[in-house]
């Protein structure tokens, strides 16, 4: 005897329904990098952040062990002229967003005002920048306090979604737009 109450329709197959699966699958896989993409800005924002602090302690180190003066624009980041051996790796010098190499093969990704090049560390206002995000080693920002010239900044690079993180000699680090 049929039963009067089942419905009359086709039911899925067990393939038909892996079918399904597999289709959902597919453009959940194509759909994760989108949203992937997203979310890691903000952590290699923050990353970036935290190597331009380590960078400004060593640059502070740096100061008091050589009578108060910070290091030469032209080898701030080499080991044995910079602040090499007061930074914990290499990677510290380079931005998870990229990198450039500077004519001796060196990579990294900030560069230092020169502003500050060789200057007592005592005599610089505490809202210039230091360091930032750079495609060279050495930027002609001045001694400016405000950041309202950053945006004329040859040099400046902006790869935290059109924004750039510079750290001052306060050792302060912000991200600016």
């Amino acid at each position: 005897m049929r039963n009067e109450h089942a419905p009359q329709g086709r039911a899925l197959t067990l393939i038909e329904l892996l079918g399904v699966v597999v289709i959902i699958a597919i453009l959940a896989a194509l759909m994760f990098p989108l949203f992937f993409a997203r979310s890691a800005a903000p952590v290699r924002r923050d990353r970036c952040a935290g190597n331009l602090r380590a960078l400004t302690r060593a640059m502070m180190d740096y100061a008091r062990d050589h009578g108060g003066n910070l290091p030469s624009s032209a080898t701030w980041f080499k080991y044995e002229q910079g602040i090499g051996r007061y930074v914990d790796g290499d990677q510290r010098f380079v931005c998870p967003c990229g990198s450039f190499k500077d004519r001796e093969g060196y990579e990294m990704s900030y560069g230092m005002n020169e502003a500050l090049s060789g200057k007592p560390i005592d005599k610089v206002p505490p809202n210039v920048p230091l360091l930032m995000d750079a495609s060279k080693p050495a930027l002609n920002y001045g001694l400016k306090k405000t950041t309202d010239r950053l945006a004329q900044t040859p040099g400046l690079v902006r790869p935290h979604t059109e924004a750039a993180n510079v750290a001052f000699a306060d050792a302060r680090v912000e991200t600016l737009r």
